[in-house]
């Protein structure tokens, strides 16, 4: 297992109300709301494919982890009922702790 972080990672929090995760949204906002203003002024980054615009958003992804001595992880294993290829795909209800991640990825831009 690698231990580097990737540069989106914020951090892990056990609990999914947890205030951290509400001011990750408040950033991303504020962000997103700093690149329209950039937008308007012809400043920011936008990609064209065909007849579609394409500009940059942040958003918070939460991302559930089973951890040690999980009761739900037998369920998560070679021949459990929710065995799946990914970490994505964990429950939250499952998870005891909580990944957070601020990411930045595109968005088609609405047509005013």
């Amino acid at each position: 297992m690698s231990k580097n972080r990737s540069a989106a990672y914020v951090a892990t929090v056990y609990d999914i109300k947890d205030s951290l995760i509400a001011e990750q949204k408040r950033v991303a906002s504020i962000l997103n709301a700093k690149k329209r203003v950039l937008e308007l002024s012809g400043l920011g980054k936008q990609v064209t494919y065909g007849d579609r615009t394409y500009v940059e958003r942040y958003r918070v992804l939460v991302r559930p982890r089973l951890g040690k001595n999980n009761v739900y992880a037998p369920l998560y294993r070679v021949g459990g009922s929710l065995k799946r290829p990914s970490a994505q795909t964990i429950r939250p209800e499952h998870g005891s702790r909580f990944d957070v991640y601020l990411t930045c990825s595109l968005v088609e831009r609405k047509k005013v």
